[in-house]
């Protein structure tokens, strides 16, 4: 099982939300987007929503790949 927070689990944002908009502006990532003497916008491209999950996908599969095939897997589930 994988589990991701925006902000992690603990510190000062740890119960705010991440949105892709979020991360964009926190992480630094609007400031190269925008027009001169403008705001900045956010880019179309939505990488953190659906990169973050796919990254955590690829990083949970070989590990349940390998309990499966140790019989280690809770399989009683699946049914």
């Amino acid at each position: 099982m994988g589990s991701i927070k925006g902000f992690g689990s603990s510190g000062p944002y740890a119960d705010f939300k991440a949105y892709e908009n979020v991360a964009q502006a926190m992480g630094g990532a609007m400031s190269t987007t925008g027009v001169p003497d403008g705001p900045p916008f956010v880019t179309g491209a939505q990488i953190g929503d659906s990169g973050t999950g796919l990254h955590l996908a690829i990083g949970c599969s070989p590990r349940s790949g390998r309990r499966i095939a140790l019989g280690k897997a809770n399989t009683s589930k699946w049914r």
